[in-house]
């Protein structure tokens, strides 16, 4: 999106999008490079044992080896271990090696077995609400809800889900000046930090080669030393690691979340935020301390255990309650007492729809909205900082225009 975006401002002068940068958490970025690193990443992760990790290693290569050949067969042979089209490519016989090793069917957070609870208030939430979104009646609808679908499906064979992106990371830093973050989470065994550094690896490979630059880029970016990222200068727990490489116009940064899963803010609410902010705001992920009003202190009530959420004393029933915000398609109202500082991650959305009085997370609707419901994701960011309306209008910033994001 980010270089169609610059493709647009080179043709139309005229009308040009202020684009400035572009997030992107967890990505499949080069898979040759990264299915390399997954027997080793499970195993280190106490996981797997030594045969399993052979047996996965030997997966691995030959879906690297398809990759350039045939995607879809190359899919079907790295899905063995993941599931991750939820079985529709495999049905009825799915492996799953990853469940029948661990036990566990969750392969975005090693520390639980299955995905928690309100991951899937999403989709009653969307299914709910079609006609608002514009949706309804639509054949596919319900197929494009589910983990895989006709939509995923459609990715891997049209071959996208096997090319490479590893150029366009180097060239919209390099090429295209614009700030460029990505990020992972070290409890994710799908694309954590080994894998997502492969991808990046892959980055600067093709840079080193293709973009002028590109060498003397590489050699500073691994130059850079590690810093220890906290939210707050003096919290006891570090929230990760960043290193960052500043260009003319733009900085590229790799940042470890610590103590996330996979999709990084319903687990780490805090820190998520936290990073969102530094990006926006061209801050440095460091443990610099920062003026109170950024800083998130109501409880995490939004996101997902094991870390937050339900985990969390304050959020359960017994505790008092906290504002909540009313959605629907066009607008959103806010309930309940002035919030003095509120974490955007962790404000929690009431239902409206029949007489359902089920809470959903916005951190977890945001970081699963589908494009096809894009315009729903727009309106939940927007009701997200209108609950929290002192942490975001009574701090001077410079201003930046918004990058693209992705969670």
């Amino acid at each position: 999106m980010a270089q169609v975006v610059l493709d647009h401002n080179e043709d139309h002068r005229d009308t040009r999008i202020n684009i400035r940068g572009i997030a992107v958490g967890d990505p499949l970025i080069d898979n040759k490079y990264q299915y390399a690193t997954y027997a080793s990443t499970l195993y280190s992760m106490g996981l797997l044992l030594e045969d399993e990790r052979a047996e996965v290693e030997a997966i691995m290569k030959n879906a690297s080896a398809l990759n350039d050949v045939d995607c879809l067969s190359s899919f079907k042979e790295w899905n063995r271990v993941w599931n991750d089209d939820g079985g529709s490519s495999c049905h009825p016989h799915c492996e799953f090696l990853f469940k029948a090793f661990t036990g566990s069917e969750n392969t975005e957070n090693l520390l639980l077995g299955a995905q928690p609870e309100n991951f899937g208030y999403f989709r009653s939430f969307l299914a709910q609400h079609e006609a608002e979104f514009h949706v309804e009646g639509r054949p596919d609808t319900h197929s494009t809800l589910q983990e895989g679908g006709k939509v995923y499906l459609a990715m891997v064979k049209s071959g996208d889900f096997c090319e490479s992106t590893a150029p366009l990371y180097a060239s919209l830093f390099l090429s295209g000046g614009l700030d460029v973050l990505v990020y992972s989470s070290n409890l994710d065994p799908l694309l954590g930090p080994p894998a997502t550094a492969a991808g990046i690896q892959a980055a600067w490979d093709y840079a080193e080669k293709a973009l002028q630059d590109g060498a003397d880029s590489k050699d500073g970016f691994y130059r850079q030393r590690k810093n220890i990222w906290k939210v707050a200068m003096h919290d006891v727990e570090p929230a990760g690691y960043s290193r960052c490489l500043s260009g003319e116009s733009g900085r590229f940064c790799y940042v470890i979340v610590r103590n996330a899963g996979h999709e990084t803010a319903p687990y780490a609410p805090r820190a998520a935020h936290n990073l969102n902010e530094r990006f926006l705001h061209g801050l440095p992920f460091d443990s610099r301390e920062w003026p109170q009003v950024h800083l998130p202190t109501c409880a995490a009530c939004g996101g997902a255990p094991p870390l937050a959420g339900s985990a969390l004393a304050a959020c359960t029933s017994t505790a008092a309650p906290e504002a909540s915000v009313v959605v629907t398609a066009s607008a959103a109202v806010s309930e309940g007492p002035p919030v003095a500082l509120c974490d955007s991650w962790s404000c929690r959305a009431t239902q409206t729809v029949g007489k359902s009085g089920s809470t959903l997370s916005v951190g977890t609707l945001m970081v699963y909205m589908y494009a096809a419901f894009a315009t729903a994701a727009l309106v939940v960011l927007s009701t997200s900082r209108n609950h929290c309306a002192s942490a975001f209008r009574t701090c001077p910033r410079r201003p930046r225009a918004t990058p693209l994001l992705r969670s």
